[in-house]
This record gives C-alpha cells, sequence and structure tokens, in this order.
C-alpha cells in the first residue's frame, strides 16, 4: 500500500499536474492511475487481514469500508467547490488530489510502522 500511494501521487503529480491543456498527456495519465487505484482497492482486504484476527476480519473489514465511503461522499462535492472556484482549471483539483494520497501515504507507513516495526525489510 505504501508503493501504491507513492506511485499514485508521484502520478498525480507528475504527469497529470504538468498536463496542462495537452489532451494526449491527460489521457496518457489515466490508465497509470487506474492500474494504482485498482491496487489499492484490491490491497485493503489483504492489508484488513494482516492486522486482525480471522474471527475479526468482517467486522474489521466493513469497518474500513464504511468510513472509507465518507471520504467518496464528501470528496465529490468538495471536487466540484475547488473547480469551482478555480474557474474550471483542474490545477486546484489536482493538488487536493495530490494532497490526500500523500496523507494516505503517511498513514500507511504510520501503520506499517507501527505493525511490524521501522526497518525498511520485514523479514516475515
Amino acid at each position: 500500500m505504501c508503493a501504491t500511494a507513492l506511485a499514485c501521487v508521484a502520478t498525480i503529480l507528475a504527469l497529470w499536474y504538468t498536463a496542462g491543456t495537452n489532451a494526449a498527456q491527460v489521457i496518457s495519465f489515466a490508465p497509470p492511475l487506474r492500474v494504482l487505484v485498482g491496487c489499492a482497492i484490491s490491497l485493503t482486504p489483504v492489508c484488513i487481514g494482516q492486522v486482525c484476527r480471522t474471527e475479526d476480519y468482517g467486522k474489521r473489514s466493513g469497518t474500513a469500508f464504511f468510513l472509507a465511503s465518507f471520504g467518496a461522499l464528501v470528496g465529490i462535492p468538495i471536487a466540484g467547490a475547488i473547480l469551482e472556484l478555480n474557474h474550471g482549471s483542474y490545477h486546484g483539483l489536482i493538488i487536493f488530489a495530490g494532497a490526500l494520497y500523500v496523507a494516505a501515504l503517511v498513514a500507511f507507513v504510520v501503520a506499517r510502522g507501527l505493525c511490524c516495526g521501522w526497518r525498511v525489510a520485514v523479514l516475515l
């Protein structure tokens, strides 16, 4: 998840932010981000399973996706408000998305450090 979040930050800020109005760059940004977001969605249950007991998996998974649903619920109106404030320019929205992925990366790094230790390589 840490690597996926870092790759999402790099993709958003390096490819999308620098694309400007170049349609080819915007289109070339979409497939890598789609793959990375798909990885993050599919890794979430695996990460939850690593930090909880088997009998608690349903509760923990349900709680995680319940909490994530609030981000999806409020994220779209916030994105619309940012677009409106910037008169249709996507730069503010790109910064917002990049900042949220940076926050997610920090949360994943802290969670990994607390769960597995702060060493870079952890042997299983």
